[in-house]
């Protein structure tokens, strides 16, 4: 049986965490990850200075029931009253069961508000916004972090000790410096300074997947394992990861279990932004699913193309009516 993972008195069903990622965890794919097995899933991140101005699309991507549960929201801010408000606001008009703050993500519009992983090079003032998080939340509060800004900068260990002490429940690391972005291999064994720095539960984050995890856990020691990119066009990673655990076989992921997890996803992307933006904003992931598959670059181009509904759906046809026979 997969190993429960506890943040402060809330138990999760196993260790494997679906990653907060900016245009992917929105409503639709938080879905697709739980019914493949995750045991927590994370809005994507959430601008506490877009609430703040009545951003009618921020205001969009709250969570508004309790079907996603368990369920982290991200917020990222630079302003601390700023970032505070938010919280009042989304305890009013969001479900969720943690409240997550990021500090890890690197992008330049992030780093212009001195948000994001911009905060590694606030330390100083690290404590007091988090212990005032923690203050007003009422919901658990975890962050995500880097190891630092850069390479000369490597402060994981001093941030999370930090944010131990200021009441934090929980925290996620990802294995690369600001400066790194997703590039080159993850430092794991940075990850492993964390775990041995805090009692609170350390998560690893960074290119986690079914045949590193093994490794990962053995340097690390983390207490769970947060999966980014590899659950894109792959929900049921989760499901498999459980599986390792338990020793049991992987799922045989075939073209038409594919072709049919794809569909869902569709339908769901469908329902929730309109046939419109739905279509083009599937086109990206829709190939995912079809990733490394014979005739795949037939099946892409054809993804690639679509415009409606009934383009999408033709495909689905044509494929089953020609590559699963």
């Amino acid at each position: 049986m997969a190993k429960k993972f506890e943040i402060g008195n809330i138990t999760l069903p196993n260790r494997y965490i679906l990653a907060p990622m900016a245009g992917y965890t929105n409503e639709p794919l938080r879905k697709m990850a739980r019914e493949g097995g995750a045991g927590l899933v994370y809005t994507e991140m959430i601008s506490a200075t877009a609430l703040a101005y009545n951003n009618q699309k921020t205001f969009d991507m709250l969570p508004r029931d309790d079907s996603e549960n368990p369920l982290a929201l991200q917020l990222f801010g630079g302003d601390k009253n700023i970032i505070l408000n938010a919280i009042d606001f989304v305890e009013k008009e969001a479900k969720y069961d943690f409240l997550d703050f990021n500090m890890g993500c690197p992008v330049p519009k992030v780093m212009k508000q001195e948000a994001g992983s911009y905060w590694l090079k606030r330390q100083d003032e690290v404590y007091d916004l988090l212990h005032s998080m923690v203050q007003k939340s009422h919901k658990p509060v975890i962050i995500k972090i880097r190891l630092g800004f850069d390479k000369k900068h490597i402060n994981a260990v001093e941030i999370a000790k930090i944010a131990e002490q200021a009441g934090i429940k929980a925290l996620a690391v990802h294995g690369r410096t600001r400066d790194e972005y997703y590039n080159g291999f993850p430092h794991y064994e940075e990850i492993a300074k964390v775990k041995n720095s805090v009692s609170i539960p350390v998560i690893a984050n960074g290119n986690i997947d079914l045949n590193n995890i093994a490794e990962v856990e053995k340097i690390t020691n983390a207490d769970a394992f947060m999966i980014g990119r590899g659950c894109l066009g792959n929900p049921l990673i989760f499901t498999d990861l459980i599986n390792s655990e338990e020793g049991k076989p992987f799922i045989e992921h075939t073209l038409e279990k594919q072709i049919n997890l794809m569909k869902k996803h569709f339908d769901m992307i469908i329902n929730y932004m309109g046939e419109y933006n739905g279509v083009r904003y599937f086109r990206g992931l829709s190939v995912l699913y079809v990733k490394g598959f014979d005739n795949a670059k037939y099946i892409k181009n054809k993804l690639i193309s679509m415009n409606t509904v009934d383009d999408f759906n033709s495909i689905i046809k044509e494929t089953k009516d020609y590559y699963l026979k």
